[in-house]
């Protein structure tokens, strides 16, 4: 009966000095990979690279130019930390048109304007190439020859009135756009 005794005694010290406690001293994240460093979550707190952004909404903490609402430069880097590279800068893509402003498009907010775009008789320069309605787009002539077809040219008349052209005091609508004398001094804008 000693013998049994003994080795009960055995078993109930071995079972309270055998196995580590980690009394005070917890995992701190539900991640679940038990370390017991109690400073699992804390390295998402910190800013390792001085941004002012810790790393846990930081997607790149080791670049100090790289933070939530960083400004984008055209280098292949989300700067911002949205999703998106170089948006905003001109090798992006604004108009989704398959070009950038880096590409040669001369309106990237425009989708029907870029390089190759089929050129079409309206007074912009639809393919990027510097000429606007280049071609015989426009088959129904200028005859004032101030080189806006008579399809975009408010009188086709009138080599003083086109599209865009600057407003003199002459009670004609030389710009096209509505409204006469607009931005002179016999404008009243009262």
């Amino acid at each position: 009966m000693h013998t049994h005794l003994l080795l009960l005694l055995a078993a109930m010290l071995f079972a309270l000095t055998g196995c580590p406690q980690t009394i005070g001293i917890t995992d701190d994240d539900d991640a679940g990979d038990d370390d017991d460093a109690g400073d699992d979550d804390d390295a998402a707190d910190e800013d390792l690279d001085g941004d002012g952004f810790p790393a846990s909404v930081d997607c790149n903490d080791m670049n100090e130019d790289v933070y939530p609402g960083a400004t984008e430069v055209c280098d292949g880097v989300d700067q911002d930390c949205d999703d998106v590279i170089d948006e905003e800068t001109e090798c992006y893509d604004d108009d989704g048109d398959g070009y950038s402003e880096d590409e040669g498009d001369c309106d990237d907010e425009d989708d029907d304007i870029h390089p190759g775009a089929d050129e079409i008789c309206n007074g912009e320069d639809d393919d990027c190439n510097n000429m606007i309605d280049d071609g015989d787009v426009c088959d129904d002539g200028d005859a004032d020859g101030d080189g806006f077809p008579d399809t975009v040219d408010c009188d086709d008349d009138d080599a003083n009135t086109y599209h865009c052209a600057t407003e003199s005091c002459d009670g004609t609508d030389n710009d096209c756009d509505g409204t006469i004398d607009e931005g002179t001094d016999c404008y009243d804008d009262d």
